[in-house]
């Protein structure tokens, strides 16, 4: 069975060391709120990540052909980003937009261990800020794999993790995994994928922050 990632664009209409214990238990609002809202103007509705001053990283597949995205920082509070910087391979995109007094979030320096807990953040299906529940289980192929449950609509959300006590941007969520059938895509359970917080780290630095 040939595995697919199935990028999570919403529209309108995923070794044998032990878990790394941590003291973290669910992350609060605080913890949560540089992850933002993506819209754009072709009806897309996804998510992001405020990374920098000014600075909101999401997928590329978000963006596609696009110029410009709409950013909702708050409830109340939305601007118009203008796309910086765009990497496709690693499908990562940099906005930049007004983020006013939302602080960005940290990033992971060190590797998630074999089943260390995660938390999928962003807002699927074109709803409420969502946050799920997951274990990290692998890297392939550079991507992350973590059982954090996802929609459409996660991409460019953050998946977070506990270190060290505090919360910090593991990855950034692509997509699902997914297989065709007769019937057509059938969604593989538990099993969500996600840009590594080193590439994160490199695609951003090498564009200014």
């Amino acid at each position: 069975m040939r595995i697919l990632i199935v990028v999570t664009l919403g529209l309108l209409a995923g070794c044998a060391s032990q878990p790394q214990q941590v003291a973290c238990t669910t992350p609060a609002d605080k913890d949560v709120a540089p992850i933002v809202r993506i819209s754009t103007q072709d009806g897309g509705e996804a998510s992001g990540v405020v990374v920098g001053h000014n600075r909101v990283l999401t997928a590329a597949h978000v963006i596609e052909d696009l110029q410009t995205a709409k950013v909702k920082l708050s409830e109340n509070t939305s601007s118009i980003a203008a796309i910086i910087a765009v990497d496709k391979p690693n499908d990562m995109a940099l906005l930049v937009v007004n983020t006013g007094n939302l602080k960005p979030i940290r990033l992971s320096k060190a590797e998630l261990s074999f089943l260390e807990p995660v938390w999928a953040v962003g807002f699927p299906l074109a709803t409420s800020k969502t946050l799920t529940s997951g274990y990290f289980k692998t890297t392939d192929r550079g991507t992350l794999h973590t059982t954090a449950d996802i929609n459409f609509g996660n991409s460019g959300g953050g998946l977070l993790r506990c270190h060290s006590g505090k919360y910090e941007l593991a990855g950034m969520v692509r997509g699902f995994g997914a297989y065709r059938s007769e019937n057509g895509l059938v969604k593989i359970k538990n099993l969500s994928m996600s840009v590594p917080a080193s590439k994160i780290d490199y695609f951003i630095r090498t564009n200014g922050i």
